[in-house]
């Protein structure tokens, strides 16, 4: 059987489009559980965003302790949210499992796919496909992004995120969960260090050329502009 591995930012959901449905999703939730207005936590929000970096600059994701890191900065800016908003903080247990949950709720009532997506992804599944993603975010994240557009219940293949894998970096040790036959998985992507990793990994490459403009990369396959004929470059279904 075949998977297909799509690089979730870039190829399927348009990141864009998370702030301003996301960000209220999460400020409608946080209010109802620990109070205050809808419109205050989203402007504690907002000037967490436009300080973000400082809450990740001792860190790096890309060290060995990466995921530890990722966690610590996730803690960091939900923590932020309480100071903000005046909001008594809760317990460190609590606040550890509420920066799990949020990035499920803030995207499960969002659809933030791309253009041309959902009927290829609907044709690749009913066709035998197994549909999977690659993201540096947690998995809840992407179920939410997914579940949002409606077609999280297609995606029966790998899902690789830091959380699933182990690894924030996504070099070949992030993509060590494909298994032993990795020349039957197809990652989709527009990214061309991803793509090398995968080449070298030894999967076959799609490479989704969104501007026309861009230096050509290496790929197995060549798609211009959305997905809308990757179904037709792909091998017989097996």
């Amino acid at each position: 059987m075949i998977s297909i591995l799509f690089d979730l930012f870039t190829t399927l959901s348009d990141r864009r489009l998370l702030h301003p449905c996301g960000d209220i999703q999460q400020a409608i939730h946080l209010a109802a559980r620990y109070g205050g207005s809808p419109e205050n936590w989203l402007k504690a929000y907002e000037r967490v965003q436009a300080d973000w970096d400082s809450y990740y600059a001792d860190l790096d994701l890309g060290d060995d302790d990466g995921i530890e890191q990722m966690w610590e900065g996730m803690l960091r800016t939900t923590r932020a949210l309480f100071r903000l908003t005046a909001t008594q903080e809760p317990s460190r247990d609590e606040l550890a499992a509420l920066l799990r949950e949020l990035p499920y709720l803030m995207t499960h009532r969002c659809d933030t796919l791309l253009p041309n997506t959902k009927p290829i992804l609907y044709l690749l599944h009913q066709s035998g496909y197994r549909l999977g993603v690659a993201a540096q975010v947690v998995q809840a994240q992407v179920k939410g992004i997914l579940e949002g557009a409606g077609v999280w219940s297609l995606f029966d293949g790998p899902i690789l995120t830091p959380d699933t894998t182990g690894y924030f970096r996504q070099d070949d040790a992030f993509f060590r969960p494909i298994g032993r036959e990795p020349q039957s998985t197809w990652i989709v992507s527009s990214q061309q260090a991803i793509l090398e990793v995968a080449r070298r990994c030894g999967m076959q490459t799609v490479w989704l050329r969104r501007n026309q403009t861009s230096d050509l990369i290496p790929a197995d396959v060549v798609l211009e502009g959305d997905l809308s004929g990757l179904f037709d470059r792909l091998p017989h279904r097996t």
